[in-house]
């Protein structure tokens, strides 16, 4: 008896273990089916963060390494000679142009203020405005701003000083309206220090260009081509009154603009070795120098402005100085410019030295000046470009 109940009990202690075993083992079944389901829920939300973070956080739609403020809101563009590569193609449309306070008075009294001693006059009036003209060209001159941020201490006078160009910017299916600055039409169309002997350091700057508030590539991005046409190109690094070609690789870089068409006419020949040895890498493959004598016939193949037709659309971005101190000639593309749409609307910027028989240019122009112009017929010139979408500047 007693061997058989040792036995049973033996039996049944078995039995106990083999349930417990069994419970263990659903147990750590169960525990194991919930940790998956858990981790995989974890690494769901996981995956599902990074993704609202790489869609919505400004960090990652500017650059690595750029703060909100460096860039411009729109479309990715940022402030320097960088761009976001997943940016919106974006371009421009000329919308209206508002001429500046200071433009406004010089515009409305330009018939007075250009008699020889009361232009000497203005220039200690408006000191001031003349100041903060030349600043404000110093801050935006490296950027691709097109107005100094409202939060500028200086934006306040600095609207009033300079003249706006209205344009609506298409990214994709996104419009907006955006505004670039243009130093204004007033003083002498170039250095607003210049003047022939009003006394201090006038007359020292009439070859001087830091006056000039150049286009940028802020809302061009979509442009596949940016060409530049210069009549009067002298070479690359020599020029009466300083190297255009020169200036305008420097300043168009630093405001974003890189050309790669490149097309230019001087009737002064220029040694071929001195026209290649002198033209930068990034320039040379894009480079065509015309070393004759441009047409301005408008039914000529030679014409620059009608070759400039077969090689840009309204989209692109085109640069044009006209500087052949022939007024005879140079009107002629000037009327071609202004009363043919088909190249007024592909012109963005246009830099012009209009001779007229002002006293205070009369020394330097001598002979090549119009004896029946006076400064209010070119403020009248470059007005009305301006108002045709044409960012038209006084060269020097």
């Amino acid at each position: 008896v007693s061997t058989q109940s040792t036995g049973f009990g033996h039996l049944s202690n078995v039995k106990n273990n083999h349930v417990i075993n069994q419970q263990n083992r659903v147990l750590k079944n169960y525990l194991f089916i919930m940790t998956v389901i858990y981790s995989r829920i974890l690494l769901t939300l996981f995956f599902i963060s990074i993704a609202a973070f790489l869609l919505f956080s400004p960090f990652f739609n500017y650059s690595f390494g750029q703060s909100k403020e460096s860039s411009v809101e729109s479309c990715g563009v940022l402030r320097g000679s960088q761009q976001n590569d997943s940016a919106p193609v974006c371009s421009l449309r000329f919308k209206e142009y508002i001429p500046s306070e200071m433009e406004r008075a010089w515009m409305a009294n330009v018939s007075t203020w250009q008699e020889h001693q009361t232009f000497c006059e203005c220039l200690t009036r408006w000191n001031s405005e003349i100041s903060q003209w030349l600043e404000t060209i110093k801050s935006l001159s490296n950027t691709v701003d097109g107005t100094l941020s409202k939060s500028h201490p200086e934006y306040a006078m600095a609207e009033r000083v300079f003249s706006k160009f209205i344009y609506t910017m298409t990214c994709g299916s996104k419009k907006e309206t955006v505004e670039k600055w243009i130093e204004p039409i007033a003083l002498s169309l170039r250095d607003p220090r210049y003047s022939w002997d009003c006394g201090g350091i006038s007359k020292e700057v009439i070859f001087h260009r830091g006056y000039l508030l150049l286009d940028s590539v802020y809302g061009r991005n979509g442009s596949t081509t940016n060409l530049l046409l210069d009549l009067g190109a002298s070479s690359f690094s020599q020029g009466f009154g300083g190297a255009s070609q020169f200036f305008f690789h420097g300043l168009y870089k630093a405001r974003g603009i890189n050309f790669n068409k490149i097309f230019l006419w001087d009737g002064i020949e220029v040694p071929d070795q001195q026209l290649v040895d002198e033209v930068p890498a990034e320039w040379y493959p894009f480079y065509q120098y015309y070393n004759i004598f441009a047409s301005p016939d408008q039914n000529d193949f030679k014409n620059p402005l009608n070759i400039l037709q077969k090689h840009v659309t309204p989209d692109d971005f085109v640069a044009f100085k006209l500087d052949i101190d022939t007024p005879v000639v140079e009107m002629q593309f000037i009327k071609q410019l202004m009363e043919n749409p088909a190249v007024t609307n592909l012109v963005d910027e246009f830099f012009f030295e209009h001779h007229v028989a002002w006293s205070h240019m009369i020394p330097s122009w001598n002979h090549t000046a119009d004896p029946k112009l006076n400064l209010i017929d070119s403020y009248k010139l470059f007005s009305k470009l301006r108002y045709l979408g044409i960012r038209a500047h006084g060269w020097p």
